[in-house]
């Protein structure tokens, strides 16, 4: 009867799925942030093909129920320094149509894998305990991101390491949750997908790389962590080749505020690089608060941070070569020149802007904003991983030297929470301190 169960559950959940397009995309919208995910890694971005009626769920809301966003979508860049000294680089620029090396769900080698699906899992906590404490009971309906997670199963051939993390309680090397294995997530609620890099017919792409992406966060408690939400990659070099020098950018494309009024910060004290809205007030924003959005690195240093304009000819525009790519990987414009303020006070700088300074740029609109880790080396068939932190500060005061100012509490307030729970972004320990009042 047990089994029976787990079969129903499964084709139920299977035809759902069909039937609302479920399995493609998920949201993660436990707190005040609302960002959907898609099965190729894709965050934030506006998703498409979506059944009649579902106006207003078809993009991230931040903050939630506003019907509007802070962010228009999120790229990654990723580029490598191979034994030969030549490069490879796989990025894009969603906005832009912009593509080297392409994107695609699930895991690369998908051939040796029998069960991993082109999928994105959604979990609550509350159903992993739910699971752990009654497995054993004959009356227990396993709920279907349990059934379904896309850990190693017994008939994989692949590395456990490759797919999601897991609790293997009866330590037989493979995932079989009837048996009282478990999901193991950060977070209250976590969505999770598996995507790879892979153009055969484009030289100049980095292919051959795995990525394991979960975003997470928690329950709204009045804290700090109400209007942040959490992203933890983790990336495989499943090339036979050592990357000598691996470097990964984070592009956000924002979409606060309007035209000159949206403005580009980096603040390297806090790891972190943001946008704000330089009006009290604007249309787009849909709330009566001025937003400041953006990202922490938290389990690794923020090497380098600067904005983009939105042409092609320009050495601060938009990249286009693999060369283009890699000169900003590495800190530099597309003319190879250091990041620099082209527009005002000319000097050097690793974080374009500096907060502190005045970085209005009459007759531009900043929209993108890059952070670039340096991650080292990444040895064939090794992973690397990175932890970062999207967050949201508001302001009722409507202040937006106030409302900096608390983005950049916020994002020293994480951190150490962070710190406090986790050894690093391999850490899947299933608890998490969850908040602390301090930082509130």
């Amino acid at each position: 009867m047990y089994y029976f169960k787990l079969l129903f559950i499964s084709l139920c959940a299977l035809s759902f799925s069909n039937l609302f397009g479920q399995g493609n995309y998920e949201y993660l919208d436990i707190n005040n942030q609302r960002i959907p995910l898609q099965n190729d890694g894709r965050a934030f971005l506006r998703l498409t093909g979506l059944p009649e009626g579902s106006k207003g769920f078809e993009e991230s809301q931040i903050p939630k129920g506003s019907n509007r966003s802070t962010i228009f979508s999120q790229d990654l860049w990723l580029g490598a320094l191979l034994s030969d000294s030549s490069i490879k680089v796989s990025g894009e620029l969603t906005y832009s149509k912009i593509e080297l090396g392409k994107r695609k769900a699930g895991i690369s080698d998908s051939e040796r894998n029998t069960s991993s699906k082109k999928a994105v899992w959604k979990i609550y906590r509350q159903e992993i305990i739910k699971h752990r404490k009654q497995y054993k009971d004959p009356e227990y309906i396993m709920h279907e991101s349990i059934l379904n997670w896309p850990a190693k199963k017994s008939t994989d051939i692949v590395n456990e390491d490759e797919l999601a993390p897991f609790q293997d309680m009866n330590n037989n090397g493979y995932y079989d949750p009837e048996n009282g294995d478990f999901p193991l997530i950060r977070g209250e609620q976590a969505v999770f997908t598996i995507f790879h890099y892979d153009d055969p017919n484009n030289s100049n792409a980095l292919n051959g790389v795995q990525v394991n992406l979960m975003l997470y966060g928690f329950i709204n408690r009045g804290t700090i962590l109400d209007d942040i939400i959490f992203a933890n990659y983790k990336i495989i070099n499943k090339n036979k080749e050592d990357f000598l020098d691996f470097r990964l950018g984070n592009l956000n494309n924002y979409s606060l505020g309007q035209g000159v009024v949206r403005q580009i910060a980096s603040d390297s004290t806090t790891n972190s690089f943001f946008a704000y809205n330089q009006k009290f007030l604007s249309p787009n924003n849909g709330v009566d608060q001025t937003p400041v959005y953006g990202v922490r690195s938290l389990s690794n240093t923020l090497d380098y941070s600067f904005s983009l304009r939105r042409i092609t000819n320009s050495p601060i525009g938009i990249p286009q070569t693999k060369e283009d790519f890699w000169n900003y990987l590495n800190g530099r414009f597309k003319d190879s020149t250091t990041i620099a303020d082209h527009y005002q006070s000319h000097e050097s700088n690793k974080f374009m802007y500096p907060v502190g300074k005045n970085w209005t740029i009459p007759g531009y609109s900043l929209e993108f904003n890059v952070g670039i880790h340096n991650l080292g080396a990444l040895p064939a068939g090794e992973s690397t991983c990175i932890d970062m932190a999207y967050i949201l500060a508001s302001n009722t005061q409507k202040s937006t030297p106030k409302t900096i100012e608390k983005f950049r509490k916020m994002a020293a307030g994480v951190k150490t929470i962070y710190d406090y729970d986790y050894s690093g972004c391999y850490d899947t320990d299933e608890f998490w301190f969850v908040g602390n009042e301090e930082y509130s």
